[in-house]
């Protein structure tokens, strides 16, 4: 007859196994979908190529809408000259620029996500600092006033593509070490806290 204790103690460690058994199975499961396929990860990158398709499917109507607005917005606040051109310059195709501020949006999250937030603070620190600077001062050295907003959505650019690059690459080292993973028993059920505390930087 058991003792309370060990019928106890005997449960644990059939739970323990059960979960172990499974948690191998997963990671056995993921190793051998991710060879016969190039999709193992798809909800991965589904989950970050979503919203980029959101930001487009946002911000090109309200680019359309300011486009046929320039002239009543302008008309609003007495706008004339510069200040007119101004307006009409960032009330049309300019604005579609804004998708690439949407992307930088995006990677950060993915950074937060995949355990780099610091990723979050240089990138953000980039973008308002070489991705503006420099092309500002060359913007408005060629165009003037004009040249300051041109500038500034031209960095946007250059600095989206780079977040863009660098999520795509912590997707795919995220999924390799998925796979490539080894759970050990006594520290797969704090895996992921592990990670969250020692891997941010």
């Amino acid at each position: 007859m058991l003792t309370p204790c060990r019928a106890t103690a005997q449960r644990q460690a059939h739970r323990l196994r059960l979960g172990v058994g499974s948690q191998e199975f997963g990671v056995r499961y993921i190793s051998s979908s991710s060879s016969k396929s190039p999709h193992a990860f798809l909800p991965r990158k589904f989950g970050f190529r979503i919203p980029l398709v959101f930001g487009r499917g946002i911000t090109i109507p309200v680019v359309v809408i300011l486009y046929f607005l320039r002239v009543p917005i302008a008309d609003m606040f007495n706008a004339q000259g510069v200040a007119r051109d101004l307006i009409f310059l960032f009330c049309g195709p300019l604005s579609l620029a804004w998708i690439f501020n949407g992307v930088i949006f995006v990677g950060n999250a993915a950074y937060n996500n995949l355990g780099h937030p610091f990723y979050s603070t240089w990138v953000n620190w980039g973008r308002n600092t070489l991705g503006i600077i420099p092309f500002v001062y060359l913007g408005s050295h060629y165009w003037g006033a004009s040249g300051v907003l041109i500038g500034q959505m031209v960095g946007g650019v250059f600095v989206a593509i780079a977040s863009f690059i660098l999520a795509e690459r912590l997707m795919k080292k995220a999924g390799r070490d998925q796979i490539d993973a080894t759970l050990e028993p006594e520290f797969a059920e704090h895996q992921r806290s592990f990670k969250m505390l020692h891997h941010r930087r």
